[in-house]
């Protein structure tokens, strides 16, 4: 098992540089030369699944599989493989072979759940990204943000089960920004705007940028209906962005933002 994962981990960390076309062409040598050497034909298959080719990568999945049955590692990256092709009953067979023999798996248990999403299996989807979550490493962030997603879509009147759960990942991570975003957004679909306003605040304690903050509470207020202290805020974001040293205000996205909250002012000025 651990020369199966060494290849394995190998593989996951072998981010292609230059033309893909090139490194196949490459290994096509290589394999040629030594056609029995088993991570030749596992390192093409990867970059062969990469290149869209995707036929040819599961041919060299099977010839690896028929010389090393053993080969647990196979099932991942044909599982992988098959997710790529929409094939997702044969995903999640290669998928659950792998994970049955090493269930701690985090890539194992992150192509399940994308597996299930596809499906349109969001119970199941949750599950993985539960269990992933749960690990030691925790998942990356956008294994949160999907295992949220998941759980809202599983179920009406589940957008306070993906609170909580985002909530519980904040309390083990620390204040992770895309996660707190991701709360956020949550809050004001739930209607919680004060919660959500509460969550603006803290975020922009000691923000460099508080123009952008109140930008979003001048959304925030238009969502919860309060134009008064939607004109406000957006006049605040005015008057901060206004602040910002020159060579900042002169970058395009600063522009586009001020000629944006100008619009804003002036069309709550028209009303």
């Amino acid at each position: 098992m651990n020369s199966i994962f060494a290849t394995f981990i190998f593989l996951l960390s072998f981010f292609p540089h230059g033309d893909l076309h090139d490194q196949i062409a490459q290994l096509d040598k290589q394999v040629k030369a030594q056609p029995k050497l088993l991570s030749l034909r596992l390192r093409r298959g990867e970059l062969l699944r990469l290149h869209g080719e995707f036929l040819r990568a599961l041919k060299d999945y099977q010839f690896v599989q028929k010389l090393d049955p053993q080969q647990v590692a196979v099932h991942l990256l044909k599982g992988r493989l098959f997710l790529d092709m929409k094939r997702h009953d044969a995903a999640a067979r290669e998928l659950r072979l792998f994970l049955e023999k090493n269930p701690k798996s985090a890539e194992g248990l992150r192509f399940s759940a994308q597996n299930e999403v596809a499906r349109s299996d969001f119970a199941k989807a949750v599950q993985f990204y539960q269990r992933l979550c749960a690990q030691g490493g925790g998942g990356r962030p956008g294994d949160i943000l999907a295992c949220s997603r998941a759980i809202v879509k599983r179920d009406k009147g589940s957008i306070p089960k993906a609170i909580a759960f985002l909530e519980s990942q904040l309390l083990l991570r620390g204040s992770v920004f895309v996660i707190e975003i991701e709360a956020l957004e949550l809050e004001k679909q739930a209607l919680r705007f004060d919660a959500a306003l509460k969550r603006i605040n803290r975020l922009a304690k000691g923000a460099k940028r508080q123009d952008l903050w109140s930008v979003r509470r001048a959304a925030l207020y238009r969502s919860s209906g309060e134009p008064k202290l939607e004109l406000s805020a957006w006049k605040k974001a005015r008057k901060e962005l206004l602040h910002l040293p020159q060579h900042v205000r002169r970058r395009p996205s600063v522009v586009s933002l001020q000629k944006k909250i100008d619009q804003e002012i002036a069309r709550h000025i028209a009303k």
